[in-house]
């Protein structure tokens, strides 16, 4: 691979994508190629069928190297929220003079807070300060070229269970494939898809195909990172339980379907089933899916409870990742249990701005910007 090419893999609860990209001289993404496989996934921190999970990785890769022409040498491992950790420290450095912030700084301050060695089941694979507070109190989310004889942080500490990690490592060495560096997906999305504003305080809802997770975004950091076992796959399976639907039939039926209308007796969705159009009742088919939505939001409620004092009234809300995202009136149900306004995050680039690509293009972004940085971790 060439200097400026990055490869990153991503692990969804439903496929696996490997994408090649660089950063456009725009400060744009560069999407040079890209590949996906579709497996069973990942429950409650194991994947599901271990055995298939080397060869799905070897189908994404060489798709993407097809579409890239580019051998992937190397290679930057997205890791899934169920796979990782957040740990919040608050730590002060005194210095003897005015110091200039500088990445080395900031290294060394994030260093001071680093005792997690002592965990064997996980490494620490990020450290980013919500917010610094200089010594004449003034409160920043950066803070570099600034001069202080104080430093005061909030720093958050992502860990990556190391299983994950080996186990990856260890399939894709056996295909000739070094891993560079680990990067969580939900912090690669806040730091990718926020605007400036909204990184002050916002809860970021990354609902895949069986899982979703929560986490609440400060500054350049997570204050919080949880993840549970629903998402949009439970969706289809209710559906093809109830209306004895198969499972294309059950997808294009909740890709169909809008949550936001109140529909009388009469009306009837129409969806295809294999070669012919089938009628399904609409009430039935909403209660199906809103069912569903609404336990989504009631776990995310629960999860966003044990953090009430992290969250304000000037608080942010989002979903994004393609579980929910796309059928429509689904933001408002959420939004109706959180008794908050949600809006739906994707990426901010042109033809790959749905939110089911939210997660591999803000892995990709992070990496890149991560290759040119001086920060350590």
């Amino acid at each position: 691979m060439r200097m400026k090419d990055t490869a990153i893999i991503d692990f969804g609860s439903q496929k696996i994508t490997v994408v090649v990209g660089k950063m456009a001289k725009s400060g744009s993404l560069n999407i040079m190629g890209s590949g996906e496989s579709e497996y069973s996934g990942f429950l409650n921190g194991e994947f599901i069928e271990m055995d298939k999970l080397g060869s799905a990785i070897r189908q994404a890769i060489v798709i993407a190297e097809n579409n890239s022409q580019i051998k992937i040498t190397n290679m930057v491992l997205g890791i899934p929220a169920s796979f990782c950790i957040c740990m919040c420290k608050e730590i002060v450095q005194n210095y003897r003079k005015r110091t200039k912030i500088k990445p080395k700084v900031l290294n060394t301050l994030f260093e001071l807070g680093n005792d997690f060695a002592k965990y064997r089941t996980h490494r620490v694979i990020s450290a980013t300060a919500t917010y610094l507070e200089l010594d004449d109190k003034t409160i920043v989310t950066e803070g570099l070229g600034m001069v202080t004889t104080k430093l005061k942080a909030k720093v958050s500490y992502i860990l990556a269970e190391n299983k994950f990690i080996n186990e990856i490592e260890k399939l894709l060495n056996i295909i000739g494939i070094k891993v560079d560096d680990y990067i969580c997906g939900a912090y690669a999305e806040a730091d990718y898809l926020l605007a400036n504003e909204a990184r002050a305080n916002a809860v970021i809802i990354d609902s895949g195909h069986i899982t979703t997770s929560v986490c609440i975004v400060s500054g350049k950091g997570l204050l919080t990172l949880s993840e549970f076992a629903l998402g949009g796959g439970f969706i289809t399976s209710d559906l093809m339980k109830w209306l004895k639907l198969n499972y294309e039939t059950a997808e294009n039926l909740k890709r169909k379907a809008v949550l936001s209308i109140s529909p009388n007796m009469n009306e009837l969705y129409e969806v295809k089933s294999h070669n012919e159009v089938i009628s399904l009742p609409t009430i039935t088919t909403n209660e199906i899916i809103s069912a569903i939505v609404e336990k989504i939001a009631r776990t995310v409620l629960k999860c966003l409870d044990q953090n009430k004092s992290l969250i304000n009234d000037n608080t942010k809300y989002f979903i994004t990742g393609g579980g929910l995202s796309y059928i429509k009136g689904a933001k408002d149900v959420v939004g109706r249990i959180l008794d908050k306004s949600v809006e739906i995050l994707s990426p901010p680039l042109p033809q790959l701005s749905k939110p089911q690509y939210s997660s591999m293009l803000s892995i990709l972004y992070t990496a890149i910007n991560r290759k040119n940085s001086k920060m350590k971790i």
